[in-house]
This record gives structure tokens, sequence and C-alpha cells, in this order.
């Protein structure tokens, strides 16, 4: 009797544990839904065409000016310059935007195996499911503080573009 109230006291442990973390699991995907729908707020094509306009602008008026030979004035150098930069900031929201939409579908299929692996029993050996949906939950966390800025970001380079552009296709013609 002792025996068999032991093992039934071990079972319930057991399950309520796999319940915890597959509750950890479910809560996981419900942030990296968040994480998709704030990525799908991001217009990564709209930051990819601007970048490639600012890049292409930036080698045809390098390419004029090192043809004319002409020096720049301080003023014009920098708002050429502050225009190049938004560069930077356009091919990140571009390029990040992509690797972010695989890791998020990557990171899904590695919790529906992770929670297959649970409920089976038949994480690989060496691995615990705790340790396990802890470095899944800091990858959530990580994607998902990074999409959270996205927005801004890439709102602050657009309004720069916006008042850089007209500047620039003004020197260029």
């Amino acid at each position: 009797a002792i025996g068999i109230l032991l093992a039934t006291i071990l079972v319930s442990c057991k399950n309520a544990q796999e319940e915890k973390q597959i509750e950890d699991i479910n809560n996981l995907r419900e942030k990296l839904e968040q994480t998709d729908s704030i990525l799908k707020t991001v217009d990564h094509e709209m930051a990819d065409r601007l970048g490639t306009e600012v890049k292409n602008n930036s080698q045809f008026i390098q390419f004029n000016v090192n043809k004319i030979g002409d020096t720049l004035d301080f003023k014009t150098a920098i708002f050429l310059s502050n225009y190049k930069m938004l560069l930077e900031g356009f091919e990140n929201v571009a390029e990040n935007g992509e690797m972010l939409e695989t890791a998020i579908d990557s990171t899904q299929k590695t919790l529906n195996d992770l929670q297959h692996d649970i409920e089976n029993h038949s994480l690989a050996k060496g691995l615990t499911a705790d340790a396990s949906i802890k470095q899944e939950e800091e990858h959530v966390n990580e994607m998902y503080e990074y999409v959270k800025r996205m927005p801004s970001v890439l709102a602050s380079v657009k309004v720069s573009y916006d008042t850089l552009a007209p500047k620039v296709n003004v020197y260029m013609k």
C-alpha cells in the first residue's frame, strides 16, 4: 500500500511538473505570436526599397563628385553624410525583418518539438525540459524586445529620409 501511495504521489508530481512545462511552452508560443504580429506591422519592403534608393543615390553622388573633382562645402557634406547614414537603418530593418521571420518559424517548430519530447519523455540524453524551456524563453524574449523597437526605428529613419530626400534630389539635379 505504501509503495502504491508513493508511486501515485510520484506520478502526480511528475504530471504537475509536465503540465507546468507545457504551460510555459504555451506562454512562449503566445509571446512568439505577439512578436510575429508586431513584425508584420513593419514595412520591410519599404525599408528595402528606400535603402536601395539611398544606396544608389549616394553612389551616384559620390561618382559624380569624384568625376568632377569638386570639393563639397561643409554644410552639403554633412547633409549628404546624414542621408547616406539612413542606409544602415533601412538595411537593418529589411535584413533583420527577413531573418526574424525565419527565426520565428524555426522557434515555433522547436517549441512544438520540445512539447512533443516532454509529453513522450523523449528528450535527448543530457537535456532537461526546464533548461530547454529556459533557453527558448531567452531566445523568444530577445526576438520580442528587438521586434518591439523596429516600428519606431523605421519611423525615425523614415522621418529623416522624408526630410533629406528632397534636398538630395535637388542636389543631384
